[in-house]
């Protein structure tokens, strides 16, 4: 490299983007990366290998010096067949062979290092990098990595004392798919689906006839408007229940279902105690819930403290329930529960900050207030109820439809419009294209 092109170089890594992504100029991520990962020291079919304690030696490298403690490897991988791991596993551990592989071909450098006790190996795709990753001022997560032993210029891999949970998901293919490269192009297309998805613009399809799916209710944005609170109702309603919704809830980079939050707890419980009270006609079957409660709320006095005694005495209360909802509407309510324990929890806490009154402190009207304010905020997170129920009969597609992506979302099913499922008058119910 001449003086003028070594200069050109200097100046293009200055001028480098704040963050690159693989999505944007593959080159330009290699070029970011391999200016934090140090000297190119190895090169092998499928990988190359660089190290920051690398300093040039003649025509090759050696362990700089005031590297004494610690060694990193990074390498970058170009697997042939995207369907094998990035690096060879034999269990969660990296193949006994592909160490020798590595120990062959870093000999003459790791000749030069001293022994130590932490050598790491980080790994990453040459040309791919993680969905809403990037390479900044500093690099972005590996993939895998591994800690070894350097005795006398040969690597071996470092018992680990303890295995985190962790570690073993993230050392499984069977449940990490960035371990493969296919796995991680699946795994960014869904996730970068996911981003669309969150984004809403599949509804613009719904505005026009020929976006329908036959069967299907449609409602648009005025429709909608009428209701306090109704992102979460207007999604599972569409058949959008979030990233991921045939499987567990989490896809490996962390995506959500929205049937795994309390905001969808409360949707399913306010829909399933109103469609079983005001749709009575239309259950097929019942459940009966039975829970533990207390009644006959009174003070005694205690013959021998002399001091008046909170008392109460149990009770069983029933109720039916359409029994499609029966058997995660207790779960549910114990996590809605929890929630509304640990939210007044909170509150405790900000007042012995002094961020708000306690409630010894309210006068009655402020006292009133404040409840008629939680009830509000209450149903405000049941977000369409119990205003739906007023506006569509119990017979209605736009009902079905409602309940039963409740029940699917719930389920970890596949949403109606999905399972290409057609209710009877869904066309007649919906709104019209607008123009």
């Amino acid at each position: 490299m001449n003086r003028l092109s070594a200069s050109m170089f200097l100046c293009l890594l200055l001028i480098l983007p704040a963050s690159i992504r693989a999505a944007d100029d593959p080159a330009a991520l290699r070029t970011a990366r391999e200016h934090l990962m140090g000297p190119l020291i190895a090169t092998a079919p499928e990988f190359t290998v660089h190290s920051p304690q690398a300093e040039q030696s003649g025509a090759g490298y050696r362990c700089g010096a005031g590297n004494m403690n610690a060694v990193t490897l990074y390498l970058q991988h170009t697997p042939s067949d995207p369907n094998r791991t990035l690096v060879p596993l034999a269990g969660i551990a990296p193949d006994p062979a592909f160490v020798a592989d590595l120990n062959r071909i870093l000999r003459t450098f790791l000749s030069t290092c001293p022994d130590s006790e932490w050598v790491t190996s980080a790994h990453y795709y040459r040309d791919a990098i993680p969905y809403g990753m990037a390479v900044t001022d500093k690099l972005d997560p590996h993939i895998i990595a591994f800690r070894f032993v350097l005795r006398g210029g040969t690597l071996s891999l470092k018992p680990a004392q303890i295995v985190s949970e962790a570690q073993r998901i993230n050392n499984d293919p069977a449940r990490n798919p960035r371990l493969t490269l296919a796995g991680l192009q699946a795994e960014n297309a869904a996730i970068s689906g996911e981003s669309l998805r969150r984004s809403a613009d599949y509804r613009a399809g719904h505005a026009v006839a020929s976006g329908r799916q036959p069967g299907i209710v449609y409602r648009l944005d005025r429709y909608w408007a009428q209701y306090r609170r109704p992102a979460l109702a207007r999604r599972i309603f569409d058949g959008d229940f979030g990233v991921d919704s045939a499987s567990t809830g989490y896809i490996h980079g962390g995506a959500r279902r929205y049937a795994d939050t309390t905001d969808f707890r409360f949707l399913f419980i306010h829909y399933a105690d109103l469609f079983s009270e005001r749709c009575a006609a239309q259950v097929e079957s019942w459940a009966t819930l039975a829970e533990q409660t207390r009644v006959n709320h009174r003070s005694e006095l205690n013959p021998v403290t002399g001091i008046f005694e909170a008392r109460s005495d149990p009770e069983t209360v029933t109720r039916r329930i359409d029994a499609r909802f029966a058997g995660l509407y207790p779960g549910y309510e114990d996590d809605l529960l929890t929630a509304q324990m640990a939210s007044a929890l909170e509150q405790m806490k900000a007042a012995d900050r002094g961020e708000q009154r306690r409630t010894s402190e309210m006068s009655a009207s402020d006292m009133a207030s404040a409840v008629e304010q939680q009830m509000s905020d209450v149903m405000d997170r049941s977000g369409v109820f119990p205003e739906f129920f007023d506006n569509h009969a119990c017979t209605s597609a736009t009902v079905t439809q409602m309940g039963e992506n409740i029940l699917r979302a719930a389920h970890g099913r596949p949403s109606l419009q999905a399972a290409g499922v057609k209710l009877a008058n869904a066309a007649e119910e919906s709104d019209p294209p607008p123009g």
